[in-house]
């Protein structure tokens, strides 16, 4: 059985440029398909989360959600009434399971044979993005994680050939996308991070004994992984630093003698990290440096480093603990001016990359280690995306089917790297 469709999660929905582009798309999607003639509609599902405080304190909790009736789209959403789409089949519907576990996954399937990852929402923000296309049998992995969260009534009893699942020691489906700049085939790994709505993980206010430990998802797990087995070098780029296990991970690395570079923003989401974290990123980085200057031979942070290699999420790490730390850089993330815009904006010119002239933050989320693997997607190294948000990661191996690098890790690094120019504060350098 074959059906056109196209499916959009975004955590945050909001009236925005954003959303007007969005909607002259899909004005332009449903003209194509009536020019065409086809007596069938485009399916097009918008889902998200979040689109006011509000919403989310009487949100219904269950697991089937709200759907938007047409009638209710333009007053509550934005949206023109079904009629100015004549020839799509829309359906709009949220989640949210109180007290903070919002569904921040933010995923384009596009007729169940290309998936766009990007980390940005529907919403007003100016902030640094990026955003990932793949194709293959791992687009099959997506829509099946997507139909199992959204339950669109309609694809139920759909029957449609599923590709089988390799065995990943990382608990993810493992498949292979193709790379368009190399033209081979790179090992891609899926990291789903299912949503957790119990008070143990959402209140960290509890004692400490009561609390729950983040769960062993395939996204938590091999960030964990990567960064604890690294051989010479972690890159992270990050909204917020508010977990406890990346932050303990991040020490681990560098008691290891594997560099670390840092890049991440001030005062951003303030609210949203006292309520889920009860600190801020920039505080969490000056306990790192602090950490850092002193050997990381602190009491609290020895026995934190105890607890999280005897987690079931590292069965496996290695503890060198070099005689000399690795390298530690921490830049924090600051608004461009418009002559470093322009300049960049022509830098790049070639690739049609470069920064927003406006950008006041990065949303990026980021995770290279020893240039030979990358981990893109929405979960942030905050403490809400590790323990009560749903995430959607994945991660792609510097590899080809015979084990030869590509250096498209190397190139994705650039890529974004290239835009960050004149936008980074040194704060820290070792």
């Amino acid at each position: 059985m074959t059906e056109t469709t196209g499916g959009e999660m975004t955590c945050f929905w909001a009236p925005s440029a954003t959303l007007k582009e969005l909607i002259s798309t899909l004005k332009q999607l449903s003209s194509d398909k009536l020019a065409a003639n086809s007596t069938e509609k485009i399916k097009v599902y918008i889902c998200f989360s979040s689109r006011s405080a509000l919403q989310k304190l009487f949100h219904t909790s269950s697991p089937d959600g709200y759907v938007y009736p047409p009638d209710t789209w333009t007053e509550k959403l934005g949206l023109p009434p079904p009629t100015e789409f004549p020839g799509l089949e829309l359906v709009v519907k949220s989640l949210f399971f109180r007290p903070f576990s919002v569904l921040h996954s933010k995923y384009l399937i596009i007729d169940r044979q290309k998936v766009f990852l990007p980390s940005c929402n529907v919403s007003w923000e100016e902030w640094y993005e990026c955003a990932i296309g793949i194709e293959g049998p791992i687009v099959q992995h997506v829509f099946d994680f997507w139909r199992e969260v959204w339950k669109p009534a309609e694809l139920i009893d759909l029957s449609f050939e599923k590709p089988e699942d390799p065995k990943s020691t990382l608990d993810g489906p493992i498949d292979q996308h193709i790379d368009q700049l190399s033209g081979q085939a790179l090992r891609t790994t899926l990291l789903p991070h299912p949503h957790d709505s119990s008070l143990r993980q959402a209140l960290w206010l509890l004692p400490k004994q009561v609390q729950a430990t983040p769960a062993a998802t395939p996204l938590n797990k091999t960030l964990l992984h990567l960064i604890t087995n690294a051989k010479t070098e972690v890159i992270i780029l990050t909204p917020n630093l508010t977990s406890q296990q990346a932050f303990t991970a991040v020490c681990l690395a560098l008691i290891n003698g594997v560099g670390v570079r840092m890049i991440t923003n001030r005062r951003m989401m303030v609210p949203e990290q006292l309520a889920t974290a009860g600190t801020l990123t920039e505080q969490v980085i000056d306990r790192l440096i602090k950490e850092y200057r002193r050997g990381f031979s602190g009491r609290k942070l020895r026995k934190q480093l105890a607890e999280l290699k005897a987690s079931a999420m590292l069965p496996d790490v290695k503890v060198a603990e070099n005689e000399q730390l690795g390298s530690l850089r921490i830049s924090y993330f600051r608004q461009p001016s418009s002559a470093t815009s322009a300049q960049a904006r022509a830098g790049t010119a070639e690739t049609g990359l470069g920064i927003a002239s406006h950008a006041a933050k990065s949303h990026i989320k980021l995770t290279i280690v020893d240039r030979k693997a990358i981990v893109l997607g929405s979960g942030n190294m905050d403490r809400a995306s590790w323990r009560t948000s749903q995430e959607l990661g994945v991660l792609i191996e510097d590899q080809d089917e015979g084990g030869r690098s590509t250096g498209a890790v190397a190139r994705l690094w650039r890529d974004v790297e290239r835009g960050l120019e004149g936008c980074l504060e040194s704060y820290f350098d070792s």
